[in-house]
């Protein structure tokens, strides 16, 4: 409790100086903030500790380019940007999702900043009409992959009761990306390959799972 009630005081006063920012520019007291807040990271486990670095980080990024530039909208992008690379890195997709939508809307609102030509939005929906396509064009088939949902789902089970086990997060036992790469492993060297020498102690109980879930008809 007391770790939480420092960091909520922590933010009070980095938001209070960030906003009335004297004597400094509120971007550097968001970045000496984020310092402190990284340092502190390597010291306590407190929950959120990191993160709030992070978009302390972002923030003040975003917030000395809206300085330079005039579009606040960069404030939004820095954000969002620090915590889609934050989730890339930790191999977290709920921070990178987060982070590509808060990037998304600060796009959004600095196309109203600039007072941009309906042409981009044309743009922007034809290249999203590209990706979508180009991402179902690779995904496999429920007729290439007929035991791709079992394995899923057993994934899904293993990660769960070993999270209980451990009293971890599900990310931090098994990171949402490799579910599915591992749901399409082949063989036990691919499987290992997934995992990676952090995860090197899972691999023979993750291939028995897998193995038998090709078993099943």
């Amino acid at each position: 409790m007391a770790g939480f009630l420092g960091l909520l005081l922590i933010w009070v006063a980095a938001i209070y100086l960030a906003l009335t920012h004297p004597f400094v520019p509120g971007w550097l007291w968001g970045a000496l903030f984020a310092a402190l807040l990284f340092a502190l990271s390597r010291q306590s486990r407190v929950a959120g500790l990191l993160e709030s670095a992070v978009v302390l980080l972002g923030w003040a990024v975003g917030a000395a380019l809206a300085d330079a530039t005039g579009l606040f909208s960069l404030k939004l992008v820095g954000v969002g940007a620090a915590l889609w690379a934050y989730g890339a890195q930790s191999e977290r997709s709920t921070f990178s999702y987060l982070g590509a939508g808060l990037v998304l809307a600060g796009a959004l609102v600095g196309l109203f900043e600039v007072g941009a030509a309906p042409w981009v939005a044309f743009l922007a929906l034809a290249v999203g009409v590209y990706l979508l396509l180009r991402g179902g064009r690779f995904s496999p088939s429920a007729e290439e992959e007929p035991e791709f949902e079992e394995r899923y789902r057993r994934l899904l089970r293993w990660r769960l009761e070993e999270a209980r086990r451990l009293g971890k997060r599900v990310d931090e036992v098994l990171p949402d990306e490799l579910v599915p790469r591992l749901a399409r492993a082949k063989d036990r060297s691919e499987i290992e390959e997934i995992l990676g020498p952090e995860r090197a102690e899972k691999v023979e109980e993750l291939a028995a799972l897998l193995l038998e879930a090709q078993r099943v008809p």
